[in-house]
C-alpha cells in the first residue's frame, strides 16, 4: 500500500467521550500524519458534536484545549456518526455515505464502539482496510459487566478486520491463542507520546512546583516519590500509604511522597494523610502536559496498581527519566527491562466500574476478576532500591516514541495476511 495515495479515517474518542481518548486520540492523529497518508480523517459517535466539525473546533467546551493546544495541526475533518447510530445498530446508507464523500480507504479503530461489528462490516463490504487496537480481546464477555455489550459480535469482527494490533507481544500471543483466526494478522505496537507533549512538559518544568505550590514541600526533601493515578481499589492506594510508606520512610527519612488523582477513595486518603507532613495529597484535575512535567521532578514513580494492563503513567514517567516500581503481574514485558518490579502478595476478587483485564493467566480465573494486592515489604525494598541509586537498563530512545510506533504500525499493514 502507498500510504502517500491513501485517505485514512481514524475512529477514536474525539472530544468529550474521556480524558484519555482524547490523548490517544491526538496523538494517533500526528503519528498518522507523520507516516504521510494523505488525508487523516476522523471518525467520532457524540451527542455533543456537530455532523461535521473540525478537530480544533470548539476545544474549550469538549475540555480538551490542554492537550490539543501543544501540538500543531491542520484542519482535520471529524464525521459524527451519532446522528445515523441507535445503540448497536447504525444507518449503513448514510455512514457509507460519509465514507465516500471523504473518499476513506482505510479505517483505523482505537477502540470499538456499540456498533462496531456492524461499522466493520459495511467498510468490508465497500472493500475498506480495518486496522482494530486489539485490546477487547484480552477481556473477559461477562454477562455482568456493564461493559459486557461491548463485546457483542467481536469474534466476528476479529475474522472480518485486516490488522489487529496489541500493545506488547505476549498480549499478541494471547489474542491468537484465544482466536485462532487472529493469527498472522495480530502485531504488536506499543503506546507513545508525541514528542511536542513532552517539549510543552519541558518547557513547564521550571515553574511546574510553583504552579501547584509544591516549592517548600519539595525544597528539603532528598528525594521525592510519586504516585498518580485514580483512588480506587485496584490501584492500591491505600495499602501502599499504609503498609509500603512507612517502611520507605523509615529506611529514607528524608523522602517525601506526592500523591495526585481522583476516585472513590478520595476521602479516605484525605482523613489519612491530613497530619502526615511526609505526604502531599493533589486531588484536583491536572492536565496530562503538567503531570509530565510533575514526573520530570519525580525520582521513582510507584505503581503499585494491582490490574496488568499497560498503564501510560509508568511509561510517561520513564520518558521523563524518573525511575519506575511496580507489580510484576503477568503482562508488564513492555516495562520488564526498565522498571523495578515487586511480586505480588495475593488476588482480590473485586466488582470494577468497567472491565478489567488484569490476571489473565491465572487459573481457574474464568468468569471472575481479581486485582493483585502488592507485598508491602518486597514493594518498599524496590522503592528503597531504586531511591539510593539501583538503576535499572535504560530506555532506549527509540522506545515509548511516535517514530517507533509508526514502523510498527507500517510494518502490520504491510505485513498482515
Amino acid at each position: 500500500m502507498n500510504v502517500q495515495k491513501t485517505n485514512i479515517g481514524i475512529f477514536a474518542g474525539f472530544p468529550p467521550e474521556h480524558n484519555a481518548h482524547i490523548i490517544e486520540a491526538v496523538m494517533y492523529i500526528r503519528a498518522l500524519q507523520a507516516m504521510q497518508f494523505k488525508t487523516v480523517v476522523g471518525l467520532a459517535c457524540s451527542e455533543s458534536r456537530k455532523r461535521e466539525e473540525l478537530l480544533t473546533e470548539n476545544t474549550d467546551r469538549y475540555g480538551a484545549t490542554d492537550i490539543i493546544k501543544p501540538l500543531p495541526y491542520p484542519e482535520i475533518p471529524v464525521l459524527n456518526l451519532h446522528e445515523f447510530a441507535d445503540g448497536y445498530h447504525i444507518q449503513p446508507d448514510a455512514v457509507a455515505r460519509m465514507i465516500e464523500e471523504q473518499r476513506i480507504d482505510l479505517c483505523f479503530f482505537t477502540y470499538y464502539p456499540l456498533f462496531g461489528q456492524q461499522l466493520i462490516e459495511l467498510l468490508k463490504n465497500m472493500r475498506k482496510q480495518v486496522i482494530l487496537i486489539a485490546k477487547m480481546p484480552l477481556v473477559r464477555p461477562e454477562q455482568d459487566s456493564i461493559f459486557a455489550k461491548y463485546h457483542r459480535g467481536y469474534a466476528e469482527t476479529i475474522e472480518a478486520v485486516d490488522t489487529l494490533l496489541a500493545y506488547q507481544q505476549n498480549d499478541v500471543d494471547l489474542i491468537e491463542k484465544q482466536y485462532p483466526l487472529a493469527r498472522g494478522k495480530t502485531f504488536a505496537a506499543h503506546k507513545f507520546v508525541d514528542e511536542e507533549l513532552i517539549a510543552a512538559a519541558q518547557q513547564k518544568y521550571d515553574h511546574i512546583l510553583h504552579d501547584y505550590d509544591l516549592e517548600g514541600f519539595f525544597c528539603d526533601a532528598e528525594h521525592i516519590v510519586g504516585l498518580i493515578g485514580r483512588i480506587d481499589p485496584e490501584k492500591n492506594v491505600l495499602p501502599f500509604v499504609e503498609e509500603i510508606w512507612p517502611r520507605i520512610h523509615a529506611e529514607c527519612p528524608q523522602a517525601k511522597l506526592l500523591i495526585a488523582g481522583s476516585g472513590t477513595r478520595n476521602q479516605t486518603l484525605m482523613s489519612m494523610t491530613s497530619n502526615v507532613q511526609s505526604i502531599r495529597f493533589l486531588s484536583q484535575a491536572i492536565p496530562y502536559v503538567d503531570v509530565l512535567a510533575l514526573l520530570g521532578h519525580i525520582d521513582v514513580l510507584a505503581a503499585p496498581s494491582g490490574t496488568d494492563y499497560t498503564p501510560r503513567i509508568p511509561m510517561d514517567a520513564l520518558l521523563m527519566k524518573s525511575q519506575v516500581v511496580a507489580n510484576d503481574l503477568n503482562f508488564n514485558d513492555v516495562y520488564r527491562p526498565y522498571a523495578h518490579l515487586a511480586p505480588v502478595r495475593e488476588f482480590v476478587e473485586y466488582s470494577p466500574y468497567g472491565y478489567n483485564d488484569n490476571t489473565r493467566m491465572l487459573q481457574d480465573a474464568t468468569n471472575r476478576k481479581y486485582y493483585g494486592v502488592p507485598d508491602a515489604p518486597a514493594f518498599a525494598d524496590c522503592v528503597i532500591d531504586a531511591l539510593k541509586g539501583e538503576s535499572k537498563k535504560p530506555l532506549p530512545e527509540t522506545e515509548f516514541t511516535p517514530r517507533e510506533f509508526c514502523a510498527q504500525f507500517l510494518h502490520a499493514l504491510q505485513n498482515s495476511k
